[in-house]
């Protein structure tokens, strides 16, 4: 039996501001979105070269041959670690490991080329380099932009499967409205602190809790 979910079309906003809330992704992820109604965005085809995007984009190389096939989640999953990175992060981290379910990637039953997790990690990278570039965060914050990265990416179709990750795990459709973009400066409202002292800080917003809804921010005055 199959579930179907009706997708709710989330808030109206422009193009160039939806690049920079999902992590600076392509405007042909942007476009499956639009195309499956989870966006609405008019001006899609007037969006703009991103001067952050040219800034942190690598060069890829190609991939060859072709690797087993998956039919259902969990058959086949790729795993690749990337590091030493020259900056470690701020809790003194320099390499990260990536699992990708191939399923999630490629349709059922076809033939997917090698380099699955390899090709992941240089997505992931592109947009952690995108993001630094629009921040002016210092390179150490690379963990919490990581992070993030990969929460877009898992909400965004890839380029051979029009369902997200997210959608194809959960079997219903992900919300977009909630989104900001990473390094945007926002007022935080203190829990604590000295009667006479204010009771909000100017903070960057870095991330999405795991366990809870809301958002993570960065406080420099502390």
């Amino acid at each position: 039996m199959t579930a179907q979910h009706k997708r709710k079309v989330d808030n109206h906003e422009n193009a160039q501001l939806w690049h920079a809330k999902l992590g600076h992704i392509s405007k042909d992820r942007i476009r499956k979105l639009v195309d499956s109604k989870s966006l609405e965005v008019d001006d899609l085809d007037n969006l703009q070269t991103c001067e952050f995007c040219l800034k942190g984009k690598m060069t890829k190389k190609p991939f060859v041959g072709q690797s087993a096939i998956a039919n259902s989640l969990l058959d086949l999953v790729h795993t690749d670690v990337c590091g030493p990175l020259n900056t470690p992060a701020r809790g003194g981290y320099s390499y990260f490991i990536i699992f990708t379910d191939n399923l999630m990637w490629t349709p059922p039953g076809t033939p997917q080329l090698n380099g699955v997790a390899e090709r992941r990690n240089r997505t992931l990278l592109d947009m952690v380099q995108s993001m630094m570039s629009f921040t002016e965060l210092p390179p150490t914050f690379w963990d919490y932009a990581l992070e993030t990265a990969t929460k877009l990416l898992n909400i965004a179709p890839s380029e051979t499967v029009l369902q997200t990750p997210y959608e194809i795990w959960h079997v219903k459709p992900a919300s977009y409205k909630y989104l900001r973009v990473w390094s945007s400066l926002a007022y935080v409202k203190r829990l604590v602190g000295d009667k006479l002292d204010s009771r909000f800080s100017l903070c960057r917003f870095i991330g999405y809790p795991k366990e809870t809804a809301g958002y993570d921010f960065y406080d420099p005055s502390e």
